[in-house]
């Protein structure tokens, strides 16, 4: 259980935004200051490192998911004698779920 829970890619993403929110806080306030370079700048690279270790998996899990719901309208609409002819176009998830994460961040960073 502990196991699946630290593989978790959500857990990972979670994990991997807040790093990244924090240590751009520390780099935002040091503009103001004279470079020097510490741990939040280390933080930065693994943050987003992390992130982009984690979006495939999570893009994957999401085909997987709208796949099923695609194979479940078919089937529906077989019981109903109704064919669909023209399949509705797949979004773009990939680019929705990273406007959700910057949005997000620019909104947390504006807040300091």
């Amino acid at each position: 259980m502990i196991l699946k829970l630290a593989k978790s890619p959500y857990l990972l993403l979670f994990s991997s935004v807040i790093l990244l929110a924090t240590s751009g806080v520390e780099v935002f306030n040091e503009l103001e200051e004279d470079f020097e370079p510490g741990a939040h700048h280390g933080l930065i690279i693994f943050s987003v490192t992390q992130l982009l270790r984690i979006f495939p998996e999570i893009m994957h899990g999401l085909e997987q998911m709208a796949e099923a719901k695609e194979l479940s309208h078919e089937k529906k609409s077989k019981n109903s004698n109704y064919l669909k002819k023209n399949s509705p176009q797949k979004k773009n998830i990939t680019l929705e779920i990273i406007v959700l994460i910057l949005s997000t961040l620019i909104i947390f960073l504006a807040s300091y």
